[in-house]
């Protein structure tokens, strides 16, 4: 049991890494004036010529996020395997 929790959290915490390491390379680091008047089509044009690297960012950002859910959904299916 112990060996399966270590590895549900060792994937949990490199998904969440994946999605910060994302968050920062699509962030955009100086401030923007009137950014709430902005359409959602002028901000990601805005985040695709400024931030650091914005496709690399996007695509970190979604991979993190499929997987934790792929390391959610392993560890609640061994649990319930398991029992």
């Amino acid at each position: 049991m112990k060996k399966r929790t270590k590895r549900f959290l060792t994937g949990i915490l490199i998904s969440f890494l994946l999605s910060a390491a994302g968050f920062v390379l699509r962030m955009i680091w100086f401030p923007v004036q009137d950014i709430d008047l902005m359409s959602e089509a002028e901000l990601t044009a805005l985040q695709k010529e400024i931030a650091l690297n914005y496709p690399l960012g996007t695509a970190l950002y979604y991979v993190g996020a499929v997987l934790s859910v792929i390391c959610i959904i392993l560890y609640v299916y061994h649990c319930f395997r398991d029992s």
